[in-house]
Protein backbone atom coordinates (compact mmCIF):
# COMPACT_ATOMS: atom_id res chain seq x y z
CA UNK A 1 0.00 0.00 0.00
CA UNK A 2 1.46 2.63 -1.26
CA UNK A 3 -0.72 5.25 -0.93
CA UNK A 4 -3.27 6.69 2.69
CA UNK A 5 -6.72 7.29 1.70
CA UNK A 6 -9.09 8.11 4.30
CA UNK A 7 -12.44 10.25 2.92
CA UNK A 8 -14.90 11.67 4.86
CA UNK A 9 -18.20 12.65 3.29
CA UNK A 10 -21.66 13.55 5.30
CA UNK A 11 -25.33 11.52 3.75
CA UNK A 12 -27.63 14.22 3.67
CA UNK A 13 -31.42 14.42 2.83
CA UNK A 14 -30.55 16.89 0.00
CA UNK A 15 -28.32 14.59 -2.00
CA UNK A 16 -31.53 12.45 -2.31
CA UNK A 17 -29.51 9.75 -0.02
CA UNK A 18 -30.89 6.91 1.92
CA UNK A 19 -29.25 6.06 4.59
CA UNK A 20 -30.61 2.96 4.73
CA UNK A 21 -29.54 2.24 1.13
CA UNK A 22 -26.67 2.89 1.84
CA UNK A 23 -26.49 1.04 4.44
CA UNK A 24 -27.42 -2.50 2.90
CA UNK A 25 -25.29 -1.64 0.15
CA UNK A 26 -22.29 -1.44 2.17
CA UNK A 27 -23.30 -4.36 4.05
CA UNK A 28 -24.50 -6.25 1.12
CA UNK A 29 -27.94 -6.99 3.49
CA UNK A 30 -31.71 -6.64 2.71
CA UNK A 31 -33.21 -3.97 4.85
CA UNK A 32 -36.24 -1.98 4.94
CA UNK A 33 -36.80 1.68 4.67
CA UNK A 34 -39.67 2.16 7.28
CA UNK A 35 -40.20 5.89 5.64
CA UNK A 36 -40.91 4.89 2.44
CA UNK A 37 -41.94 1.20 2.73
CA UNK A 38 -38.95 -0.08 0.19
CA UNK A 39 -37.27 -2.86 0.79
CA UNK A 40 -33.18 -2.68 -0.92
CA UNK A 41 -31.75 -6.65 -1.13
CA UNK A 42 -27.79 -6.59 -1.77
CA UNK A 43 -27.69 -9.82 -0.10
CA UNK A 44 -26.35 -11.03 -3.84
CA UNK A 45 -23.08 -9.06 -3.16
CA UNK A 46 -19.90 -11.31 -2.84
CA UNK A 47 -17.33 -8.57 -2.13
CA UNK A 48 -18.15 -8.17 1.65
CA UNK A 49 -15.90 -9.94 3.48
CA UNK A 50 -16.36 -8.54 7.07
CA UNK A 51 -19.32 -6.65 8.61
CA UNK A 52 -19.42 -4.93 12.30
CA UNK A 53 -21.60 -2.47 14.04
CA UNK A 54 -20.56 -1.28 17.69
CA UNK A 55 -22.21 1.44 19.92
CA UNK A 56 -21.90 3.18 22.84
CA UNK A 57 -22.22 1.56 26.62
CA UNK A 58 -25.67 1.60 28.17
CA UNK A 59 -27.14 1.83 24.37
CA UNK A 60 -30.52 0.11 23.70
CA UNK A 61 -30.50 -3.06 22.31
CA UNK A 62 -31.66 -1.69 18.99
CA UNK A 63 -28.24 -0.53 18.55
CA UNK A 64 -26.48 -3.11 17.10
CA UNK A 65 -29.07 -3.94 14.61
CA UNK A 66 -28.08 -1.68 11.10
CA UNK A 67 -31.90 -2.05 9.94
CA UNK A 68 -33.04 -0.07 13.65
CA UNK A 69 -30.23 2.06 13.79
CA UNK A 70 -30.75 3.84 10.59
CA UNK A 71 -34.12 4.03 10.15
CA UNK A 72 -34.32 5.38 13.56
CA UNK A 73 -31.45 7.88 12.19
CA UNK A 74 -33.98 8.97 9.44
CA UNK A 75 -36.64 9.45 12.19
CA UNK A 76 -34.65 11.44 14.23
CA UNK A 77 -33.73 13.42 11.35
CA UNK A 78 -36.57 14.73 9.00
CA UNK A 79 -35.75 18.20 7.43
CA UNK A 80 -34.82 18.11 3.42
CA UNK A 81 -31.03 18.94 3.99
CA UNK A 82 -30.86 17.24 7.75
CA UNK A 83 -27.62 15.08 7.66
CA UNK A 84 -28.31 11.75 8.35
CA UNK A 85 -24.84 9.68 8.28
CA UNK A 86 -21.33 10.68 7.88
CA UNK A 87 -19.05 7.65 6.22
CA UNK A 88 -15.14 7.36 6.11
CA UNK A 89 -14.02 5.61 3.10
CA UNK A 90 -10.33 3.79 3.71
CA UNK A 91 -7.99 1.73 2.16
CA UNK A 92 -6.90 -1.04 3.56
CA UNK A 93 -2.99 -2.54 3.19
CA UNK A 94 -2.73 -5.63 1.10
CA UNK A 95 0.16 -6.37 2.92
CA UNK A 96 -2.41 -6.78 6.19
CA UNK A 97 -3.99 -10.65 6.39
CA UNK A 98 -7.64 -10.66 6.64
CA UNK A 99 -7.55 -10.90 10.46
CA UNK A 100 -5.24 -8.00 10.45
CA UNK A 101 -7.72 -5.98 8.65
CA UNK A 102 -10.42 -6.88 10.50
CA UNK A 103 -8.91 -5.69 13.45
CA UNK A 104 -8.08 -2.57 12.51
CA UNK A 105 -11.32 -2.15 11.34
CA UNK A 106 -13.00 -2.82 14.59
CA UNK A 107 -10.45 -0.58 16.17
CA UNK A 108 -11.29 2.72 14.11
CA UNK A 109 -14.72 2.03 14.89
CA UNK A 110 -14.35 2.02 18.40
CA UNK A 111 -12.00 4.85 17.94
CA UNK A 112 -15.29 6.82 16.43
CA UNK A 113 -17.68 5.50 19.47
CA UNK A 114 -14.79 6.74 21.94
CA UNK A 115 -14.80 10.22 20.65
CA UNK A 116 -18.37 10.91 19.57
CA UNK A 117 -21.08 8.60 21.22
CA UNK A 118 -21.99 7.40 18.01
CA UNK A 119 -23.16 3.86 16.53
CA UNK A 120 -20.74 2.99 13.88
CA UNK A 121 -21.44 0.43 11.00
CA UNK A 122 -17.78 -1.10 9.59
CA UNK A 123 -18.13 -2.95 6.34
CA UNK A 124 -14.79 -4.81 4.49
CA UNK A 125 -14.90 -4.75 0.59
CA UNK A 126 -12.61 -7.24 -1.36
CA UNK A 127 -10.87 -6.07 -4.32
CA UNK A 128 -12.14 -6.31 -7.50
CA UNK A 129 -11.23 -9.24 -9.71
CA UNK A 130 -10.56 -9.61 -13.30
CA UNK A 131 -10.15 -12.72 -15.94
CA UNK A 132 -6.62 -12.02 -17.78
CA UNK A 133 -8.82 -11.50 -21.13
CA UNK A 134 -10.52 -8.43 -19.31
CA UNK A 135 -7.73 -7.42 -17.60
CA UNK A 136 -6.29 -7.25 -21.34
CA UNK A 137 -8.63 -4.79 -22.33
CA UNK A 138 -7.99 -2.77 -19.48
CA UNK A 139 -5.10 -0.88 -20.36
CA UNK A 140 -2.90 0.38 -17.38
CA UNK A 141 -5.31 -1.37 -14.92
CA UNK A 142 -2.81 -2.16 -11.77
CA UNK A 143 -3.34 -6.28 -10.71
CA UNK A 144 -1.44 -8.87 -8.95
CA UNK A 145 -2.52 -12.58 -9.70
CA UNK A 146 -4.79 -15.05 -7.66
CA UNK A 147 -2.88 -17.21 -6.06
CA UNK A 148 -5.79 -19.04 -5.07
CA UNK A 149 -7.52 -18.68 -8.47
CA UNK A 150 -4.60 -19.40 -11.60
CA UNK A 151 -5.52 -16.90 -14.45
CA UNK A 152 -7.33 -14.29 -12.42
CA UNK A 153 -6.13 -10.81 -10.78
CA UNK A 154 -7.11 -8.67 -8.21
CA UNK A 155 -6.38 -5.08 -7.87
CA UNK A 156 -5.64 -5.16 -4.45
CA UNK A 157 -7.93 -2.39 -3.67
CA UNK A 158 -9.44 -3.85 -0.19
CA UNK A 159 -11.02 -1.08 1.45
CA UNK A 160 -13.49 -0.32 4.30
CA UNK A 161 -16.75 1.77 3.94
CA UNK A 162 -17.50 3.29 7.81
CA UNK A 163 -21.04 4.55 8.28
CA UNK A 164 -21.21 6.60 11.34
CA UNK A 165 -24.27 8.42 13.22
CA UNK A 166 -24.46 12.22 13.15
CA UNK A 167 -26.16 11.68 16.65
CA UNK A 168 -24.64 10.19 19.84
CA UNK A 169 -26.94 7.43 20.86
CA UNK A 170 -27.80 7.26 24.30
CA UNK A 171 -29.54 4.65 26.68
CA UNK A 172 -32.93 5.72 25.44
CA UNK A 173 -32.27 6.03 21.94
CA UNK A 174 -30.57 8.90 19.73
CA UNK A 175 -29.39 12.21 21.47
CA UNK A 176 -28.38 15.52 20.39
CA UNK A 177 -26.10 16.01 17.28
CA UNK A 178 -22.15 15.78 16.81
CA UNK A 179 -21.81 19.35 16.56
CA UNK A 180 -18.07 19.99 16.93
CA UNK A 181 -17.87 17.82 13.64
CA UNK A 182 -20.11 20.11 12.09
CA UNK A 183 -19.17 23.21 12.77
CA UNK A 184 -16.95 25.11 9.81
CA UNK A 185 -13.84 25.51 12.34
CA UNK A 186 -13.45 22.36 14.98
CA UNK A 187 -15.09 20.30 11.95
CA UNK A 188 -11.74 20.50 9.95
CA UNK A 189 -9.83 19.58 12.96
CA UNK A 190 -12.11 16.78 14.01
CA UNK A 191 -11.43 15.09 10.56
CA UNK A 192 -7.98 16.02 10.65
CA UNK A 193 -7.78 14.17 13.71
CA UNK A 194 -9.41 11.19 12.67
CA UNK A 195 -7.20 10.92 9.56
CA UNK A 196 -3.88 11.11 12.25
CA UNK A 197 -5.71 8.53 14.04
CA UNK A 198 -6.51 6.36 11.64
CA UNK A 199 -2.81 6.77 9.88
CA UNK A 200 -1.22 5.68 13.47
CA UNK A 201 -3.50 2.62 13.96
CA UNK A 202 -2.90 1.70 10.28
CA UNK A 203 1.06 1.85 11.23
CA UNK A 204 1.05 0.44 14.74
CA UNK A 205 -0.44 -2.81 13.52
CA UNK A 206 2.21 -2.57 10.71
CA UNK A 207 4.72 -2.05 13.56
CA UNK A 208 3.25 -5.14 15.17
CA UNK A 209 2.94 -7.43 12.11
CA UNK A 210 6.64 -6.60 11.16
CA UNK A 211 5.43 -5.10 7.83
CA UNK A 212 7.86 -2.24 6.34
CA UNK A 213 4.75 0.29 5.71
CA UNK A 214 4.27 3.87 6.65
CA UNK A 215 1.25 5.92 6.82
CA UNK A 216 1.05 10.03 6.40
CA UNK A 217 -1.93 11.67 7.11
CA UNK A 218 -0.70 14.63 5.36
CA UNK A 219 -0.63 15.06 1.57
CA UNK A 220 2.61 14.92 0.08
CA UNK A 221 2.49 18.74 -1.00
CA UNK A 222 1.70 19.39 2.67
CA UNK A 223 4.81 17.40 3.95
CA UNK A 224 7.16 18.81 1.35
CA UNK A 225 7.92 15.74 -0.35
CA UNK A 226 9.54 15.76 -3.61
CA UNK A 227 6.85 13.69 -4.99
CA UNK A 228 3.84 14.88 -6.82
CA UNK A 229 0.73 13.32 -6.20
CA UNK A 230 -1.32 11.49 -9.01
CA UNK A 231 -4.63 12.77 -10.12
CA UNK A 232 -8.28 10.97 -9.28
CA UNK A 233 -9.41 10.01 -12.67
CA UNK A 234 -13.10 10.73 -12.05
CA UNK A 235 -15.76 8.90 -13.62
CA UNK A 236 -15.30 9.61 -16.76
CA UNK A 237 -11.44 8.77 -16.88
CA UNK A 238 -12.74 5.55 -15.03
CA UNK A 239 -15.25 4.52 -18.13
CA UNK A 240 -12.12 4.86 -20.78
CA UNK A 241 -9.74 2.91 -18.51
CA UNK A 242 -12.47 0.24 -18.20
CA UNK A 243 -12.75 0.63 -22.21
CA UNK A 244 -9.00 0.81 -22.94
CA UNK A 245 -9.43 4.24 -24.36
CA UNK A 246 -6.95 7.19 -23.85
CA UNK A 247 -7.73 9.78 -21.11
CA UNK A 248 -5.86 13.15 -20.53
CA UNK A 249 -5.68 12.49 -17.26
CA UNK A 250 -4.61 8.76 -17.35
CA UNK A 251 -1.90 9.88 -19.68
CA UNK A 252 -0.91 12.90 -17.27
CA UNK A 253 -0.51 10.31 -14.14
CA UNK A 254 0.94 8.19 -16.41
CA UNK A 255 3.95 11.08 -16.45
CA UNK A 256 3.86 11.86 -12.98
CA UNK A 257 4.98 8.38 -12.21
CA UNK A 258 7.75 8.38 -14.65
CA UNK A 259 8.81 11.91 -12.63
CA UNK A 260 8.54 10.32 -9.82
CA UNK A 261 10.35 7.10 -10.35
CA UNK A 262 13.59 9.24 -11.35
CA UNK A 263 13.66 11.02 -8.08
CA UNK A 264 16.80 9.76 -6.03
CA UNK A 265 17.48 8.37 -2.98
CA UNK A 266 19.29 11.65 -2.50
CA UNK A 267 15.93 13.75 -3.06
CA UNK A 268 14.99 11.57 -0.24
CA UNK A 269 17.30 12.23 2.36
CA UNK A 270 17.57 16.23 1.32
CA UNK A 271 13.85 15.96 2.46
CA UNK A 272 14.10 13.66 5.62
CA UNK A 273 16.83 16.83 7.01
CA UNK A 274 13.59 18.91 7.58
CA UNK A 275 13.55 20.35 10.91
CA UNK A 276 10.53 18.38 12.87
CA UNK A 277 10.29 15.49 10.32
CA UNK A 278 11.59 11.71 11.96
CA UNK A 279 12.16 8.49 10.13
CA UNK A 280 9.99 5.96 10.55
CA UNK A 281 11.97 2.64 11.94
CA UNK A 282 10.55 0.64 9.49
CA UNK A 283 10.31 2.37 6.29
CA UNK A 284 8.28 5.18 4.83
CA UNK A 285 5.72 5.22 1.70
CA UNK A 286 4.66 8.31 0.38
Amino acid sequence: MKNFKCQINVVSRSDGASIVQRSAYRAGQKITDAETGKTYDYSHRKDVCFSYITAPKNSPGWALYPEKVWNAAAKADTRKNSRLARELMISLPAEFTYEERALLVAEIAHYLVKQYKVVVQADIHEPKIFSAEELFKLKGQHAVPMQSAPGFFHNENWHTHILFSTREMTPIGFGKKTRVLDDGKTGRVEIEKIRQAVADMINAKAREAGIDLFMHSKSARRRGSPEIPTIPLGQKGHWAAKRGLPHTTAELNQRIAKHNRTLTEADFDEFLKQPGFTKPSLGMSM
